[in-house]
C-alpha cells in the first residue's frame, strides 16, 4: 500500500530550500534537499518539475514576504527601513528577486507589482497624484535597491552601513516630499 501524501510537503520543501540557500551560499542541491526534508529526490520533482521551478517558487515566496514586510509598516520611512532589512537579512532570496542576470528570476511584471504597491503607499502617505507617485515609486526603488546591493556586496555590514541606511531613507523621503511642488 502506498504511503499517504503529506499535505505540508511543499511548504516543508520550500522552507528547507530557503534554509539551504542561506547555509550553502545561495545553492540548493536537490538530493541534499530531499534528505533534509526526509523524502526522495523523485518526490521533490513531483512537486517541482525542475530545479528552476523550485527557485521560481522560492522567488515568488520571497516577493510575497517582502511586500508583506513593507505593508505592515505604518510609515513610509519604516517601510523603506523594512525593505533594507529584508535584503540584509535574506541576501540569497533578495538575489533571487534582484540579483545578477544569472541569479535573478524577477520578471518585469513582478517588479511592476512591487512598484504599484510602493506607488499606492507613496500616494497615500504623501498626497502625490497617482501618476507622480508611480514615477516616484520607481525612483525610490532604485535608491533602496542601490543601498541594498551596496550592503550585500560585503559579507558583513561595514561601519558605514548605518550611515548609508539613514541617507538612503532620507533620500527616499526627499523624493516624495510635496512642499514646493505643484
Amino acid at each position: 500500500m502506498a504511503r499517504p501524501s503529506d499535505p505540508n510537503l511543499t511548504e516543508q520543501i520550500l522552507a528547507a530550500a530557503r534554509d539551504m540557500l542561506a547555509s550553502q551560499g545561495g545553492k540548493v542541491q536537490m538530493r541534499a534537499l530531499a534528505a533534509k526534508v526526509g523524502t526522495t529526490t523523485p518526490t521533490i520533482y513531483t512537486r517541482f518539475k525542475t530545479k528552476e521551478h523550485l527557485l521560481a517558487a522560492l522567488k515568488n515566496d520571497a516577493s510575497r514576504r517582502l511586500k508583506e514586510t513593507m505593508s505592515k509598516e505604518t510609515t513610509f520611512r519604516d517601510a523603506c527601513r523594512a525593505y533594507l532589512s529584508f535584503a540584509e537579512n535574506n541576501p540569497y532570496e533578495y538575489g533571487l528577486l534582484f540579483g545578477s542576470r544569472s541569479q535573478r528570476r524577477t520578471t518585469e511584471s513582478d517588479l511592476e507589482a512591487l512598484l504599484a504597491q510602493l506607488g499606492n503607499r507613496i500616494a497615500r502617505d504623501s498626497g502625490l497624484a497617482p501618476d507622480l507617485a508611480r514615477e516616484r515609486a520607481f525612483q525610490v526603488w532604485l535608491v533602496l535597491h542601490g543601498a541594498s546591493t551596496t550592503r550585500l556586496a560585503d559579507k558583513k555590514a561595514s561601519a558605514w552601513w548605518p550611515r548609508v541606511q539613514a541617507a538612503c531613507i532620507d533620500a527616499c523621503e526627499a523624493l516624495i516630499a510635496t512642499r514646493g511642488r505643484k
